[in-house]
């Protein structure tokens, strides 16, 4: 007679009394004296303690299984040389870390130092600029007070029909006249007591050259009688060069001349002259 056991080895057990087997090949479960249930219960125990080591023996031969795959025959030595290269590893990040800190440190130096130039260059330059600018503007202000006064000193009017020097009438009129770029040439112009340019009397719808604007200023002028030169004829003195009733003939005669060409820029120039000077306009 025997007990009836699992695959696992352990007794069946039906209603708490353990199965036992005839050498018939019966089974029948009845209650065992009390020393035999403790008996079997300590069989048990033993049992699933047995059976609880055998499944922690099987994951260690397949651990060790591994190691020995892997070529590792001393465990502890490997342990230790995995610790100390984790301990390397972890420096060695640490160092990369800090040198790689001091490299984004010196990249920053180095961009500061190049920023620095480059706006020192800017600064340079800007400076070379205004210089450049400075003198560029004092040169053509050379030019042009050459330009303006060459108009003054070979101005046939003032020489014959004032009694003005041209280095007076320079400094008493000179601030009206303006040169400026024309056609790749610098060319001087004036303008009147009210900033208008000067128009020609000569040339209707033009503007009036230096020579010419001399001459109009002069006659324009409220003392003009003080500044043009008295000729006598004979029985006395002939009114003065340059006078307003001449000038008013003159601007009648180009009027007509204008309208009969049907130039109507040089007419609407002329009204406004005729206009400033007090002109009455011909029927």
């Amino acid at each position: 007679m025997s007990w009836k056991t699992d695959e696992n080895g352990a007794i069946v057990v039906t209603d708490g009394n353990p199965v036992w087997i005839y050498e018939s090949g019966s089974e029948t479960g009845k209650e065992a004296p009390v020393e035999f249930g403790k008996t079997l219960a300590t069989i048990q125990n033993i049992t699933k303690e047995s059976i609880s080591r055998k499944e922690k023996i099987n994951e260690l031969k397949v651990i060790t299984g591994k190691l020995e795959a892997a070529g590792i025959e001393d465990l502890d030595k490997f342990i230790a040389d995995a610790r100390e290269a984790l301990e390397t590893v972890q420096n060695l990040t640490d160092q990369q870390a800090a040198q790689a800190g001091e490299m984004e440190k010196m990249k920053q130096s180095i961009a500061d130092s190049y920023l620095r130039q480059i706006d020192a260059l800017k600064e340079s330059a800007r400076k070379a600029d205004a210089e450049w600018q400075a003198k560029l503007a004092a040169k053509q202000q050379s030019i042009a007070d050459l330009i303006i006064r060459g108009a003054f000193e070979t101005s046939d009017f003032l020489r014959d029909k004032t009694v003005m020097l041209p280095d007076m009438a320079y400094a008493y009129f000179g601030q009206q006249f303006k040169v400026e770029e024309r056609d790749g040439r610098l060319v001087g112009y004036a303008v009147d007591r009210n900033g208008d340019r000067i128009m020609s009397l000569k040339n209707p719808g033009q503007y009036a050259d230096p020579q010419e604007a001399i001459e109009i200023i002069v006659g324009d002028h409220p003392q003009k009688d003080r500044l043009l030169r008295m000729e006598s004829s004979g029985s006395g003195l002939k009114a003065p060069l340059g006078t307003s009733s001449d000038t008013a003939s003159s601007l009648l005669n180009q009027y007509k001349e204008a309208k009969a060409r049907g130039d109507a820029g040089s007419m609407i120039a002329l009204k406004s002259k005729m206009a400033e000077q007090g002109v009455s306009l011909p029927l």
